[in-house]
């Protein structure tokens, strides 16, 4: 038994001799604002004030092999002014100019495996597969009632079954890399459950998203490119 214990203590210290942890991730902001409210000549307005952070940790088990969870979350807040069309049961058709005020909120769980693929000198691009589970929360409240109701709700849960996209790494030092996350190039298959509706009306629609490149529509699939850094201990 004491033979079986030294043998195993000797694997495991020969394959954690240039083994890591790390921790990192980005921090994002978003500002967009259009038009004007304050002269409705320049109809339609819109404003877009958000931030996401987005930590993530992990171990490298060599310098090719590593496993990590991918954690998001952050709000961004809406306000908008538009001219709608709105048409009735009763034959009642008009154009009305509407105002709201949106709340969003996005969170992202994302356990991830990464194999180097490819090495230069400083840079690495690596492989990233990743599964998990992300949301989008999303709230609306009009200045008028709009279809029976002066608010909207809806949501879409998604589930990441496979999402394979490069990340290329540069090392500053031994211990800190930058790192872009090329996600328009994503691999994937996800699942979203929308759920939708107006005042007390709700309906459920399952969505599948096989996506290849830059036309992925699930929540789960971040922005197109992610630019942050991680630091090994």
């Amino acid at each position: 038994m004491k033979k079986i214990y030294f043998i195993l203590a000797i694997i495991f210290i020969a394959t954690n001799v240039n083994a890591q942890w790390f921790i990192g991730g980005n921090l994002g902001f978003k500002v967009n604002i259009e038009g004007s409210r304050k002269n409705e000549k320049l109809l339609p307005y819109q404003s877009e004030i958000g931030f996401t952070i987005a930590p993530k940790f992990g171990y490298f088990f060599s310098e090719k092999l590593a496993f990590g969870i991918d954690l998001a979350v952050g709000p961004t807040f809406t306000e908008e002014t538009k001219t709608i069309y709105i048409s009735n049961p009763w034959g009642h058709s008009y154009y009305e100019t509407v105002s709201y005020q949106g709340t969003y909120i996005r969170w992202r769980f994302a356990p991830f495996i990464r194999y180097s693929v490819f090495a230069y000198k400083k840079f690495n691009l690596f492989l990233e597969g990743s599964i998990g589970a992300a949301a989008l929360h999303v709230k609306k409240e009009f200045d008028k009632p709009i279809f029976s109701t002066s608010a909207e709700k809806y949501s879409v849960i998604g589930v990441g079954i496979l999402n394979i996209v490069p990340v290329l790494s540069y090392k500053l030092t031994d211990h800190l890399l930058l790192e872009a996350q090329l996600n328009f190039l994503n691999i994937g298959y996800n699942m979203d459950v929308f759920t939708s509706g107006v005042g007390d009306s709700r309906e459920t629609d399952i969505i599948h998203d096989f996506n290849i490149g830059i036309n992925a529509k699930s929540v789960f699939v971040v922005s197109q490119l992610t630019v942050g850094a991680i630091y090994k201990f």
